[in-house]
């Protein structure tokens, strides 16, 4: 019933009551309700004299104001015809929430700014105010301090949550941990745990990132990990610490290699920064392709020394760009205007020759294989320990010099000494990314880490004026990545790594069957009697089903039995999950599937540690420099726990 109904259901009561008492009706009052309720302030010019009954009054009501009796189809058919009311009136109509909703909202605005790395003066952002009133007018906003009082709160109730959830459902811990400077010059050590769960579920925490004062010498280090394992009592469950270790290697090895052309990779970036320092030789530049029929607009993108990918993703854009950049010159200098005209000439000047370019093609045919071997190795959802020693025979196999990569991962011939004939220069890896070489330049000094020095810096001026020699630069290139991995990596080229594994998993196997009891009921891992109460054990048994006697796999009677049928197996697919694998084949393989839960959580590089500190980084920047270290903590805690835990705030 609408509201507009029930007024006049209401009112046309109200006259009949009044005319009951009174026995007549003031024309005068009836003309003044009727007008003011009704009809806007104006007269209707109708009266209804003492006598007339609410059925008069109802049908005039209908036929000349439109307003119908509740219920009647009269008025089922003019609400339908009406249009629907605005959301901004409905809005503006409705209720205050409950205190409950209002602070579920509040727990929403925290999560954004948390997980969202928004700064906390957004809570006083007009714009941002306005959104929030035009949701609810009777919204109240908290101010900074009340969200960092949340902030904290929610910090100290997830550590309980998480440390009851490495309590009961974390047998062995992967720790990554890394050391990172803030733009406030502040040190920071990052601490992080990945391990299996009892479902067979792959879960990664952040324990601790905090702020260390100087010195930070090992001694201070010891102890402050040693009381975060204490805090968060794992210490008992510790079973690697990874630090920066994969990445740094392949960065080390692809720096040697490319030492060869550090005066290409310098005359590439005096190309790249002509365009990315420049508004307009990069708009000149997406110009460009748009004549020749891009049909994705890109631009020039620089590199970070600290990572050698950048290198090569700068390299791809400029390959893709290439057709454009040499069309630049020549379009630029049959222009009318001279100042495009001098621009060519010095495009012109700085443009790498044809060789130069298929050099680059080239070298990025070579390291697309390193590229994809670091973001195998740097997946965050699925296990990479496993993929660490096959993804680097076969990366090793891909680069050997003279032969076609092997079919086996393992059975590999090598050589140790394939760069002997190269020319004796010191071992320099090029830092060079935070150099800007601008277009008039022909020399270039820049810092290079000299791995034969003493002092491991050293200074050294490059002449970038002319194209290097390209003959026979990536054979060399190609042997110097090859010794250098084989230098880092000597046991992988030993045909008996395999059953040397195979031993070393017997071994393990052995030491797991002394330390662990498999409970036949529940295929749970659970601890030996000396650290398990008898009664607890058996108040836990469950009672099998006779399909599950049917249907059970028989367990391997000794170790020999139980890895041979595990040897035995077909290889899976490479989409094959482990994880899913081991899940489903937990029961027949029970001993080896406590060996796969503690050792597949192992975390092949200190990726984990590195991708945090790029989130701190979009947290401490320049208008945040002065963010308190504590709650820098707390926010970092909260966003990358948020999804292991659910909710980083308790049940309202």
């Amino acid at each position: 019933m609408s509201l507009q109904n029930k007024r006049v259901k209401y009112d046309a009561r109200l006259i009949k009551d009044s005319t009951n008492r009174t026995g007549n009706t003031d024309e005068n009052e009836l003309q003044h309700y009727t007008g003011s309720r009704y009809f806007n302030g104006e007269e209707c010019g109708h009266y209804y004299n003492d006598g007339s009954t609410t059925s008069n009054l109802i049908h005039h009501l209908a036929t000349k104001h439109k307003i119908y009796k509740p219920g009647s189809a009269e008025e089922a058919k003019h609400l339908k015809e009406q249009p629907q009311l605005d959301i901004r009136v409905a809005i503006k109509k409705r209720k205050p929430k409950s205190k409950t909703e209002y602070k579920q909202i509040w727990q929403n605005v925290t999560e954004f700014i948390i997980e969202d790395n928004q700064p906390l003066y957004v809570l006083q952002s007009k714009s941002f105010r306005k959104l929030l009133l035009s949701l609810d007018e009777h919204f109240e906003i908290p101010c900074d301090k009340s969200i960092k009082l949340m902030i904290g709160e929610a910090f100290e109730w997830s550590k309980d949550q998480l440390l009851e959830l490495l309590k009961v459902n974390c047998t062995a811990a992967s720790i990554t941990t890394d050391f990172w400077t803030s733009k406030a010059r502040h040190g920071y050590i990052s601490v992080t745990c990945s391990w299996i769960s009892h479902d067979w579920t792959l879960c990664k925490t952040l324990l601790a990132l905090q702020r260390v004062r100087y010195p930070h010498t090992s001694e201070i280090i010891k102890e402050l990990l040693n009381k975060i394992f204490a805090d968060w009592a794992i210490a008992s469950k510790l079973l690697t610490i990874i630090t920066n270790n994969g990445t740094h290697t392949l960065q080390l090895t692809i720096g040697k290699g490319l030492n060869l052309v550090k005066t290409l990779i310098l005359r590439a970036k005096r190309l790249i920064d002509f365009f990315n320092f420049s508004p307009k030789q990069r708009e000149r530049l997406q110009t460009a392709q748009e004549f020749l029929g891009y049909t994705q607009i890109k631009h020039v993108i620089g590199d970070v020394s600290t990572r050698w990918n950048s290198t090569y993703c700068a390299w791809e854009h400029l390959i893709e760009l290439k057709r454009a950049i040499k069309f630049l010159p020549g379009q630029l200098k049959s222009d009318l205007n001279k100042d495009a005209q001098k621009d060519g000439e010095k495009l012109k000047k700085i443009m790498l020759s044809d060789n130069e370019w298929l050099l680059i093609e080239d070298l990025l045919n070579l390291l697309s294989v390193f590229e994809d071997v670091t973001k195998l190795l740097s997946g965050a959802k699925y296990c990479t320990i496993s993929l660490m020693y096959p993804a680097i025979a076969a990366l090793i196999a891909s680069i050997k010099p003279g032969i076609q990569p092997s079919s086996s991962n393992f059975e590999l011939n090598f050589r140790e000494n394939l760069a002997d004939d190269l020319p004796d220069e010191k071992i320099t890896i090029l830092d060079s990314a935070e150099v800007t070489i601008s277009d008039n330049k022909n020399e270039v000094e820049i810092e290079v880490i000299d791995l034969t020095a003493v002092t491991g810096h050293c200074r050294k001026k490059i002449d970038i004026t002319e194209p290097i020699q390209t003959k026979d630069i990536v054979s060399n290139i190609r042997k110097l990545l090859y010794n250098s991995m084989f230098s880092y990596w000597k046991d992988i080229h030993k045909q008996s790594v395999r059953h040397e594994a195979i031993g070393k998993l017997r071994d393990l196997y052995e030491v797991v069957q002394n330390d662990y009891n498999i409970s036949d009921d529940t295929n749970q891992m659970i601890l030996s009697a000396e650290h398990t109460n008898s009664t607890e054990h058996h108040s836990n048994r469950v009672r099998k089903s006779i399909l599950d006697m049917i249907y059970a796999s028989p367990n391997p009677a000794d170790s020999s039995e139980e890895i041979d049928k595990y040897l035995e197996i077909n290889e899976e697919y490479k989409e094959t999950n482990p994880l899913e694998w081991w899940k489903l084949h937990e029961k027949r393989f029970p001993t080896l599937a406590i060996i796969a839960r503690k050792y597949l959580g192992i975390c092949a590089i200190s990726v984990p540690s590195e991708r945090l500190f790029s989130d701190i980084g979009n947290n401490i920047t320049n208008k945040k420099i002065n963010l308190d270290p504590n709650l820098v903590e707390q926010m970092l805690f909260l966003k990358r726990n948020i999804n292991v835990m659910g909710s980083i705030f308790p049940p309202i």
